[in-house]
């Protein structure tokens, strides 16, 4: 939770400030995704169709 307006103040100037992700970053959400969509138990195997809508 957010204890004084002190956090909720940092809590929405992060929110509103946009980053790009550096290479690391990129490498690290792209190989968590792929490893994701490989654990996926079999009667979920489904959630794969709407991966791209």
């Amino acid at each position: 939770g957010l204890n004084d307006i002190r956090h909720v103040d940092n809590v929405a100037k992060a929110v509103m400030e946009r980053r790009e992700l550096d290479l690391k970053e990129r490498a690290e959400l792209e190989r968590a995704g792929k490893e994701m969509w490989a654990k996926l138990p079999p009667n979920y195997q489904w959630l794969k169709d709407w991966e791209y809508v």
